[in-house]
């Protein structure tokens, strides 16, 4: 009787046995802690990891800038864009809606913009909505804007 307690205990009883599955998720990112935008729960290197240096200290608080009055036919401005660093972001949208509250144009990377332009035609002169949503890389900051402004169009 030793021997098979010994060996049931060994063995594990056949009667309360159960099947534990782990579930890994894999998350990526930057694992430098020393960057400012370090992943504490990654664990894979993805991207790039922004050190604290001239260009990473811009990242902290990074510039977001628009126009309130744009002209699409403008010769200096052909486009309507969102200023600021692209590689700070680490969430980005921004949506350009109609009085309406139709979407005209939505990017997620912030170094595109908007041409004023449906199927080869401007849009009419006009207010209009920007809405920017985003969060920098290590979370330093957050920006949830809605605003508006003119489409013109000069003589």
């Amino acid at each position: 009787m030793g021997v098979l307690f010994s060996i049931f205990l060994f063995l594990g009883s056949p009667y309360n046995s159960y099947d534990e599955s782990i579930s890994v998720e894999v998350k990526a990112g930057c694992m430098d802690e020393l960057a400012i935008n370090y992943c504490f729960d990654c664990s894979k290197q993805e991207g790039t990891c922004l050190i604290d240096n001239e260009f990473s200290s811009r990242c902290e608080d990074p510039i977001v800038k628009w126009k309130k009055k744009w002209s699409p036919k403008a010769e200096f401005s052909s486009r309507y864009a969102v200023f600021t660093y692209e590689e700070c972001w680490d969430s980005w949208e921004v949506t350009i809606y109609d009085s309406l509250g139709q979407i005209l144009w939505q990017s997620n990377t912030p170094n595109e913009a908007w041409s004023g332009m449906s199927k080869g035609d401007y849009y009419e002169a006009g207010e209009y909505y920007l809405s920017i949503v985003g969060d920098t890389r290590g979370m330093t900051k957050s920006i949830d804007v809605l605003t508006e402004f003119d489409l013109i169009f000069n003589n």
